[in-house]
């Protein structure tokens, strides 16, 4: 399953966003991989606290950025690339 949970950076409301029984249902199966669209560094911490919240392994955790242009979506790989390398992400 290709898991793709909105962050606060999609301007959805969190009740839209973070539905606790699908997380806990998906981070239990090593057939899920969750995918977060990284539009900042700041959006780290929501990933991290939500990966902390649900008990996500790390290695089904899977990091994009997010981009309009390939001048932005170079910026943004270059530090997501060292964030992925810290924590163990893909």
């Amino acid at each position: 399953y290709n898991v793709s949970p909105k962050l606060a950076n999609s301007n959805n409301p969190k009740k839209l966003r973070e539905k606790p029984k699908a997380y806990r249902f998906f981070a239990g199966s090593p057939k899920a991989v969750f995918k977060f669209v990284i539009a900042g560094q700041g959006d780290m911490e929501e990933v991290l606290r939500l990966i902390e919240r649900y008990d996500i392994p790390v290695h089904q955790v899977y990091l994009m950025p997010e981009g309009t242009s390939g001048n932005s979506l170079m910026e943004k790989q270059q530090w997501l690339v060292e964030v992925c390398k810290k924590y163990g992400f893909h």
